[in-house]
Parts: structure tokens; C-alpha cells; sequence
């Protein structure tokens, strides 16, 4: 199979630990993410880890080299894009909790505000500002 095609049929799913799910309001997260169990090639559950997927995925766009296409197959849109990450258009406000195009978390700030990131030392945490009008040119993308 060329790689493209294997590139292409990569399915990205977040990960997160239940300490950090646990931080958060628990209403929030029942009603913004659907969460998985992880297993062990053994067949064994990992209790500290659950998958997830939320009910609103959002795009992180770049303000660099920006580009995007829609997949043939899913129809979903594929973004690329370097330089400073941002959010446009503002994303819906009766979500707090939201996924991103590559399988991270993206919260409102009120929800995490009382965190101390500093404790989960292999977490990378990024304020994205609302960028209107978006710096790549590109207008609202889709990423449902």
C-alpha cells in the first residue's frame, strides 16, 4: 500500500488520564466528551486511561503555510498550517469542553482556570486566542 494511503486511513484518537479528568467538572465532561476504555494488546483494561471523543470537534488553525483539503472518503476537512496556533471562528458556546482536529482537548478557560498544569509534566497547555479575521485566509472550516 503506498503511504499516502496509509497516511490517509490514520485514525487519531485522544487519550487522556482519569487524574486530569478528575480536575474537571464532572457534569461538563458527561455532556462535552464520550469516553472509551483502553485495553492492553493482553486483552487487560487500563483503569488510569480513557479515549475520548467529543460531541463538537473543533479545527487549531496556524497563522503559516496554511492549507487544507476535504477527505474523499469521510468528507472531513484536513487542515494543515504552522506559525501561532488560534481558534476561528469562535467556537459554540453551549460546549466547554472540545476536541481538536488532531486528537487533543481544547477547554474554555473558565472550566480549567483552577488547575495547576505544572503537575502533569508531559502536558502541553497553549492559550489560543479568537483570531476574526483568521491570519490563513481560509474563512470557516468545518470540522464535523
Amino acid at each position: 500500500m503506498p503511504l499516502r494511503r496509509v497516511m490517509e486511513s490514520v485514525l487519531l484518537l485522544g487519550l487522556v488520564h482519569r487524574k486530569f479528568l478528575a480536575e474537571l467538572d464532572n457534569n461538563v465532561v458527561a455532556r462535552d466528551l464520550i469516553l472509551g476504555r483502553v485495553f492492553l494488546e493482553s486483552g487487560r483494561c487500563v483503569d488510569d486511561w480513557h479515549t475520548f471523543r467529543s460531541r463538537v470537534r473543533i479545527i487549531v488553525r496556524g497563522s503559516k503555510n496554511a492549507g487544507f483539503r476535504v477527505c474523499d472518503e469521510c468528507h472531513q476537512v484536513c487542515y494543515s498550517a504552522t506559525g501561532k496556533r488560534y481558534l476561528y471562528p469562535e467556537p459554540p458556546t453551549d460546549c466547554e469542553i472540545f476536541e481538536s482536529d488532531l486528537a487533543g482537548l481544547v477547554f474554555r478557560s473558565e472550566l480549567v482556570e483552577h488547575i495547576d498544569f505544572g503537575k502533569y509534566c508531559k502536558l502541553q497547555v497553549d492559550r489560543l486566542p479568537i483570531l476574526d479575521p483568521p491570519p490563513d485566509g481560509l474563512g470557516v472550516l468545518k470540522c464535523d
